[in-house]
């Protein structure tokens, strides 16, 4: 059942339990991800962060598909996520491939910058209802 990251937290805190989020460049860690949460009857985020094709494991275009039929087919709660999309376009392009969340990442650039992405960022998942997370400065960086 594909989920938006925030009815996954509602999931997590009206339980009390923490959700596990899962990168899955693959077929076979699609399959093991989704098998072991439904034998726990417990929600899941599948993620795919755009680092991954920087390390070339896959393509946003083409896990994308895979990660949503996944997710539809499920028997439990399943949000498919973007995470750290560091390049705004590459964030857009995700919500019209339809991750239900996404993480738009400009802790790199100035505050200014960052927030006024992070707002185009916001406007483009309201058509398509994602969630929307966003990081702000960084820890441990220089």
């Amino acid at each position: 059942m594909l989920v938006t990251l925030k009815e996954i937290l509602a999931i997590a805190e009206e339980r009390k339990i923490a959700v596990g989020s899962f990168n899955t460049p693959n077929l076979a860690s699609l399959r093991a991800i989704i098998a072991a949460a439904e034998a726990l009857n417990q929600p899941v985020i599948l993620m795919h962060a755009q680092v991954h094709e920087e390390m070339g494991l896959c393509k946003m275009e083409e896990i994308a598909p895979v990660m949503l039929m996944f997710a539809k087919a499920a028997k439990v709660p399943v949000c498919v996520h973007l995470d750290h999309g560091t390049d705004l376009d590459y964030v857009i392009r995700g919500l019209e491939l339809g991750f239900t969340s996404v993480m738009y990442d400009g802790s790199t650039l100035s505050t200014e910058e960052n927030v006024a992405n992070t707002k185009i960022a916001v406007k483009e998942a309201k058509k398509t209802g994602a969630s929307v997370e966003a990081e702000i400065g960084s820890m441990g960086a220089r």
